[in-house]
């Protein structure tokens, strides 16, 4: 609502100041021109609105990343000693073992 009013006043001051040159033909002061004022106040006003509106936002909260729990098997591969009674020896094989 602030703003809408502060435009508005600066529509009207811009529109009665151009109103009051209007019949006498371009005229100069100061080498700028009659539109310059207003507008520059108009770019002025502008950035101090703008200003004023991101410091009354709230600081943007950072995102929760949710990480999914890793996948761990009940199971693993396991080097287990095996006694073979034919050839009366023991010998190395991998098996599929579980956790406890």
């Amino acid at each position: 609502m602030k703003k809408l009013l502060i435009i508005f006043t600066m529509l009207l001051a811009t529109n009665a100041f151009a109103q009051h040159y209007h019949n006498h033909g371009p005229r100069y002061y100061g080498g700028g021109g009659g539109w310059v004022a207003p507008l520059i106040g108009g770019a002025i006003l502008g950035a101090v609105i703008t200003d004023a509106a991101r410091a009354n936002q709230p600081a943007p909260q950072p995102p929760i990343i949710v990480q999914q729990p890793v996948y761990q098997p009940n199971t693993y591969n396991c080097l287990v000693q095996v006694y073979d009674p034919i050839t009366r020896t023991i010998r190395n094989e991998v098996m599929l073992c579980v956790k406890q």
